[in-house]
């Protein structure tokens, strides 16, 4: 990854390659532990976690008060101590359930 610096905002970039993915998975397929979690978090990183991101923000953009709702539900946890327990992915799909269940 690259970290940019401009104008006091520091932006992060990732470059894609399916390459990478397809070389990975070549390797996974010949059961080498290393390259299978490699080939997970690569995919987590590059593939799952953007679009989860791309739901989220418009679910945000569609219902003012979810943002607000998924911030009250992660002090709920916290307040808990369930933190360390429950990924913040797994509250805003909870919360965006809750939103699109009618």
């Amino acid at each position: 990854s690259l970290d940019v610096d401009f104008e006091g905002f520091c932006f992060r970039m990732r470059i894609y390659n399916k390459l990478e993915l397809m070389n990975l998975s070549k390797l996974a397929s010949d059961n080498d532990k290393n390259a299978s979690e490699s080939l997970q978090q690569l995919e987590l990183c590059l593939v799952v976690r953007p679009v989860h991101h791309s739901y989220v923000k418009g679910l945000s953009m569609k219902y003012a008060t979810y943002g607000h709702t998924v911030r009250v539900a992660k002090k709920w946890i916290d307040s808990h101590m369930l933190s360390d327990s429950i990924r913040i992915e797994i509250i805003e799909l909870l919360v965006a359930y809750v939103f699109l269940d009618q």
